[in-house]
This record gives C-alpha cells, sequence and structure tokens, in this order.
C-alpha cells in the first residue's frame, strides 16, 4: 500500500513542470551533449588541457620540485580525485569525466580548481 501526503503530491507536480519546461527549451551545448549527439572535444584534446594545467601547476609551485604535480587518467575514479605519496601528487581524472567537461567548457570550474583546493586546504590545516 502506497501512501501519498500534499507534500509528496506537490513534489511529484513540480517534476513534472519543470520536465515540461525543460522539455520545451531550446538545447543546449550541454544538454546536445547528454542527449547523445556528437562531440567536439577528442580524448586527446581533453588530455592536452590536463597536461598543460600540471605543467603550469608545477612551475607555479615551487615546492612542488620534489614532489610534483602529475595526472593519470584512470576509470578507477568516477570524475576526478588526488592522491599524494612522498615523491608526487596525482591528478586522477576519469578520461570520460574529462571529456565531457572540456566539451561543456567546464575545464577550469571540475578540474583546475580541484588543484587549487587541494592547495587551500593544505594551508588550513597547516599541511603544507
Amino acid at each position: 500500500m502506497q501512501v501519498r501526503d500534499s507534500s509528496t503530491d506537490e513534489v511529484a507536480s513540480n517534476l513534472e513542470s519543470h520536465l515540461r519546461m525543460i522539455s520545451n527549451r531550446p538545447p543546449t551545448k550541454e544538454f546536445s551533449a547528454q542527449a547523445g549527439s556528437t562531440m567536439r572535444t577528442t580524448c586527446k584534446t581533453a588530455e592536452e588541457h590536463v597536461q598543460r594545467l600540471i605543467a603550469v601547476t608545477n612551475r607555479n609551485h615551487i615546492e612542488c620540485a620534489g614532489s610534483p604535480w602529475e595526472y593519470k587518467l584512470t576509470t578507477e575514479v568516477d570524475n576526478i580525485g588526488v592522491v599524494v605519496t612522498p615523491t608526487a601528487k596525482t591528478l586522477q581524472v576519469n578520461p570520460c569525466w574529462l571529456r565531457f567537461v572540456v566539451e561543456s567548457d567546464d575545464f577550469k570550474v571540475c578540474v583546475a580548481d580541484e588543484i587549487i583546493a587541494w592547495y587551500l586546504i593544505q594551508e588550513l590545516t597547516g599541511s603544507v
């Protein structure tokens, strides 16, 4: 037996109206990519973004000399992660997710800011 109250009906109604609104909206680049249209960004192009980011980070952070940033494309993570060892800091990136965020112009927010966040956390915890 399913019990429904007015709040459940309200949520269902809001969801239905939101779905109607979306279906009437012209497709955006992000929506088109999700809907299965051809992506323009190749894995190689997306990886080049990460290579440049790592190179710039290692140049700008002198303290990286003994433990430089590296990257690894891997499906071991759903999107992005950081693994720290005594000899390196490795940015692990899921290649499918990376391709999507580059395609949708979210690289800085989704990838570059991950390194910035890592440094901020280290400063706040006094670990740097």
